[in-house]
């Protein structure tokens, strides 16, 4: 189910691949299909009022069945959430926008346009044998609305805590922690925002040492097609159920404003001028396709990665900025960990190493920069060329592009 299994650590590939490919046959009635629906058509947090398994000596325990139930239970709900959104979604979108669930939080109009772009795929699925296993259009955008859902998710806890230091502590409270795992355990939401249980659930979900949703689709690790579409309904259904916070700004509008202004002097084939960045992103149909030959024949792109790298590119033609972004993001990241892998001859780079969450050192010098180990030869090769690139895009704060 779970492709490049050599780049996960045994406990992600254990747990997410029960999570995904579980049958409902070995869950309990009530597991197998609970009431997941509270007040306003939220997530019913009461599922989560059940004892988990703490986290220490994550690789034992999963080995011993530990954590495994706790992911079967995850599929249970996942599963009741989706089938609700395939028999209630029109009623829950009313339901939703009379309790005024989207104005006010942070990316709340992309989390609207995600939940009615989702619930009408499944609607358009309703009758067919699977929701999995459809076209690459469908596949693809549950794989872009995985990786929105899991930032909006973030977001929101950033700005609950932000929001519950201030309440707590004034002006002066203690910032939140910058991981998303650390996030979601926070003192600071973990007793005063949620019911018990509640954050020890979503941290199975997206801790490094359980199932790292998060962690394994925005860096890359999962291919277009291995992502039910019911883990799309579960993060869906968390996002909008979340608590509201003021939004706190964090990129000046300045620095995304080029994107968005005129060019001087620019023109399109048709001479249309005044044309905004955006606009000069799309490709031609002709620069398209000699791109998308490109893709096709290079080896830098693992071949289990290049539809998805397709699909983004039409999104691009039609403009569709973000989900472009999204998905080529994962791709090249994935693309970079392999050769870095080949290139240093190391190819049993997993996410979870000891107690610490780590990702190839791709733009480092040496493979091992903890360590007085091997240059890294992806880095000295391009040092003047990509490498200088990447880390501009990717790795400083203080570049010209915001970190992505």
């Amino acid at each position: 189910m779970i492709a490049n299994k050599t780049y996960l650590s045994p406990s992600v590939q254990i747990l997410f691949g029960a999570f995904c490919t579980v049958d409902n046959d070995c869950l309990s009635p009530s597991d197998s299909d609970p009431n997941v629906l509270g007040e306003f058509c939220m997530f019913n947090w009461e599922l989560f009022n059940r004892p988990i398994p703490p986290a220490e000596s994550p690789e034992a325990k999963v080995c011993a069945g530990m954590y495994l139930q706790a992911a079967k239970y995850l599929h249970g709900l996942a599963t009741a959430a989706e089938k609700i959104m395939k028999k209630q979604g029109v009623q829950m979108m009313e339901t939703w926008e009379t309790a005024d669930a989207f104005s006010g939080r942070a990316h709340g109009d992309a989390l609207k346009t995600l939940l009615c772009g989702h619930l009408l795929r499944l609607q358009e699925v309703e009758g067919s044998e699977s929701a999995e296993g459809g076209s690459i259009a469908n596949e693809a955008e549950c794989f872009s609305g995985i990786l929105m859902a899991c930032s909006i998710i973030e977001r929101s806890f950033v700005d609950l805590c932000w929001h519950q230091s201030k309440l707590l502590h004034g002006k002066d409270g203690p910032a939140p922690p910058p991981l998303l795992k650390d996030l979601i355990l926070s003192q600071l939401v973990a007793d005063s925002v949620f019911p018990p249980g509640v954050t020890s659930w979503l941290n199975m979900l997206f801790h490094p040492h359980c199932m790292n949703i998060r962690n394994i689709a925005w860096h890359g690790f999962l291919e277009w097609d291995q992502v039910p579409s019911r883990t799309l309904s579960l993060m869906l259904l968390l996002a909008v159920s979340l608590p509201k916070a003021p939004k706190r700004q964090w990129i000046l509008p300045s620095t995304f404003a080029q994107l968005y202004a005129p060019q001087p002097g620019a023109a399109d084939s048709n001479g249309n001028q005044g044309l905004k960045l955006t606009d000069l992103l799309r490709l031609e149909k002709a620069s398209a396709k000699t791109v998308e030959e490109l893709f096709q024949t290079s080896p830098f792109i693992p071949a289990g990665h290049r539809p998805l790298l397709f699909y983004a590119l039409g999104a691009l033609q039609e403009g569709r900025i973000t989900v472009w972004c999204n998905l080529a993001i994962c791709v090249l990241e994935h693309s970079l960990r392999v050769l870095f892998a080949q290139l240093n001859d190391c190819p049993d780079i997993t996410v979870v190493r000891g107690s610490e969450s780590v990702y190839p050192p791709i733009l480092t010098s040496r493979v091992d920069p903890d360590h007085d180990s091997a240059p890294n030869v992806l880095s000295c090769e391009s040092e003047l060329g990509p490498s200088a690139l990447f880390r501009e895009a990717f790795a400083s704060i203080s570049g010209s592009w915001p970190n992505c």
